[in-house]
């Protein structure tokens, strides 16, 4: 896995949780 997908994850994962939260 490189550097670049593992940020992208990461974006996604947050950006998922936050719409779930609100």
């Amino acid at each position: 896995m490189s550097t670049t997908t593992i940020v992208a994850t990461t974006m996604a994962t947050s950006m998922e949780a936050i719409a779930s939260i609100t």
